[in-house]
């Protein structure tokens, strides 16, 4: 149970350190300021912790500490795969969401249309999955630090995040894209 409360705190600031930072870029792009220092201080803590949730919660899915078998609860179980198959696709996306600005400053040197038009909405998936992760993962962290034992107040956490995260997906989206557009489209 250590290595799960564990990872529920850290699952809990990673979503704060990953809306500071979201917020800080969306900033970055909507008024074309660029700081390499707090790109740094944005990012780094960012990364750590999410580097340390997710080895925290695969060795908790491979330990096999989950507890319940996959027949008695189907809407748990539904949420389970949302939140295992986004953090899964996480990790590519992320490999391409690091390296964005590099590629799209290749495919504008290419015009290569198509493939900016393609790292765009990756842009946009990697936001969406990431905060579909973080909308279905966050009642879940509260309850196993045992701070949420309501299942009517964790339906209306879960519906606060999904407005939440639909909310921050479209303001990231559309600030980003937006800046990226001016930067690289023609």
């Amino acid at each position: 149970m250590l290595l799960k409360k564990t990872n529920a705190v850290l699952s809990l600031i990673t979503i704060l350190l990953l809306f500071i930072h979201t917020g800080y870029t969306a900033y970055c792009y909507l008024t074309f300021y660029y700081n390499p220092v707090l790109k740094i201080v944005f990012s780094l803590p960012l990364i750590v912790c999410t580097c340390l949730h997710a080895v925290l919660g695969m060795s908790a899915v491979f330990m096999n500490i989950e507890g319940t078998s996959g027949n008695f609860y189907p809407q748990f179980n539904r949420e389970t795969l949302v939140q295992r198959i986004s953090a899964a696709l996480i990790l590519p996306l992320l490999i391409l969401h690091i390296k964005t600005f590099g590629f799209l400053s290749a495919a504008a040197e290419g015009s290569h249309s198509v493939l900016i038009f393609l790292i765009f909405a990756s842009e946009a998936l990697f936001y969406f999955i990431v905060l579909t992760h973080i909308a279905v993962s966050t009642s879940r962290a509260l309850i196993t630090m045992g701070w949420l034992s309501s299942a009517e107040t964790k339906k209306r956490i879960d519906k606060t995040m999904y407005i939440i995260c639909t909310l921050f997906w479209i303001f990231a989206s559309a600030a980003v894209i937006h800046g990226q557009i001016a930067m690289f489209a023609k």
